[in-house]
């Protein structure tokens, strides 16, 4: 659609299921979405109603995270985080994450970072070259539904189910 006429809408696809998370991924002219299946699909921006699906062994993923060159990760409902490479589909890497579904995932300014949140409580910082685990932190037990990196890489917001909002100072946890 145009900001002038939002009642010309282009449908691009229509999922069986509820959509739960979609990204833009400009280096691949793709548009990705994730329906509640957990069905990956890539739409080719220039092309409506090209769609195409792309076999990932996930459940239904609440957030798809560009992170670059062609790239994805997906935090599922089973606690993983996985990286695809778009278009073809790749598996990257893969590994446990959390205990319960990924509710958000964001990446450092300087990109050297990864963050996830999710609904056991936990928010956990990845390092980006080998995707391991720098710090796990937690402030109760409600879910952490968003998180957000500072400007600086030094802290990180985040918003939880008891109502709170969160600044972690990243270098002292």
């Amino acid at each position: 659609t145009t900001l002038d006429n939002p009642s010309a809408i282009t449908n691009v696809y229509e999922t069986g299921t509820s959509a739960w998370a979609v990204a833009l991924i400009p280096e691949a002219n793709s548009l990705l979405s994730v329906d509640y299946k957990g069905k990956l699909l890539r739409s080719d921006i220039a092309t409506p109603n090209t769609t195409q699906a792309i076999e990932v062994p996930m459940r239904w993923s609440r957030v798809l995270l560009p992170v670059g060159d062609g790239k994805v990760i997906a935090g599922t409902e089973d606690g993983k985080l996985i990286e695809i490479h778009l278009p073809d589909g790749a598996i990257v890497a893969q590994w446990d994450a959390h205990t319960a579904a990924i509710h958000n995932i964001a990446l450092s300014p300087d990109k050297t970072l990864l963050a996830s949140c999710a609904g056991d409580g936990t928010i956990k910082i990845w390092n980006r070259s080998n995707n391991t685990e720098a710090k796990s932190l937690s402030y109760g037990k409600a879910a952490v539904w968003e998180l957000a990196f500072t400007r600086d890489n030094a802290k990180l917001v985040t918003a939880d189910a008891d109502r709170r909002l969160n600044l972690f100072d990243i270098a002292s946890s």
